[in-house]
């Protein structure tokens, strides 16, 4: 009659399934929720780990079991969210960040395969790729991240995004590509998909109401631009995004004055 004692696996699987669906947030989403927001390092890096090891499980990152750090750590904290008391663009930062991720993620998984395929267009159209690095498949970013263009670029045309949250996104995409440029020698692709994020974030494209918008995410794009040209950037297959060059790197451009509008 189909019916399951109690304690049994089938029956706790069925309540498993029933108490994450009856989740408000998906259980990725608290997990990176309490990652960006605990005070404590310990705890910080227990969740990171946590949070690491559950997506390099995942067909997301079958190619590089390593590249989901890369990610973690481009996520903005939520103590160190700047905020504008006169507009409150900056405000809840994280909150926008870890829900577009959180979503792109539940969809990449889904059709995974239709953004492998993307993935796998962008880097044989993209000129100039070396071919002996075209192969290196662990050298390539995960392909989720055709799945943060496609969405960006939904998003920014039907204009579901709050000024502030388009910002903060961009922010979050820039510090992504320039971690994963850490673990290729061939920075082609990603300059590929660089050019792809200015096309999607042209001005016109943006809501003309908020001039702080307009000047943030030029000032974000010029900042991708300059650190995808620095050549030297990847010229370490084994370096991470922690090494101190890199972090000075950035560090130099984000504080490079910008072009007035």
């Amino acid at each position: 009659m189909g019916i399951h004692k109690l304690g049994s696996p089938s029956h706790e699987r069925k309540l498993i399934s029933f108490f994450v669906a009856s989740l408000p947030q998906t259980p990725f989403r608290i997990l990176l929720n309490g990652l960006t927001s605990a005070e404590i390092p310990s705890i910080r890096s227990a969740l990171a780990d946590l949070l690491q090891h559950i997506l390099s499980q995942s067909i997301l990152y079958q190619e590089d079991r390593h590249e989901p750090d890369l990610w973690l750590k481009a996520l903005p904290y939520r103590g160190a969210d700047p905020i504008d008391v006169q507009t409150g663009l900056f405000r809840g930062e994280a909150d926008a960040v870890i829900s577009f991720v959180d979503d792109c993620v539940q969809r990449c998984q889904k059709t995974p395969y239709r953004y492998v395929e993307a993935l796998q267009l962008l880097r044989k159209t993209s000129v100039n790729v070396k071919p002996e690095l075209s192969e290196r498949l662990e050298m390539h970013p995960s392909p989720l991240l055709m799945t943060l263009l496609e969405q960006l670029e939904a998003k920014i045309n039907n204009q579901s995004l709050a000024p502030a949250d388009v910002i903060a996104i961009t922010s979050y995409i820039r510090k992504l590509l320039f971690n994963l440029a850490s673990k290729t020698m061939d920075l082609h692709l990603l300059r590929s998909i660089g050019d792809r994020i200015c096309v999607i974030l042209q001005e016109e494209k943006l809501p003309q109401v908020s001039p702080v918008l307009l000047v943030a995410v030029k000032r974000e794009l010029e900042i991708l631009t300059i650190s995808l040209s620095f050549s030297i950037l990847a010229s370490n297959s084994t370096a991470t995004a922690s090494d101190e060059t890199l972090q000075d790197y950035i560090s130099k451009i984000e504080q490079t004055p910008v072009r007035k509008c």
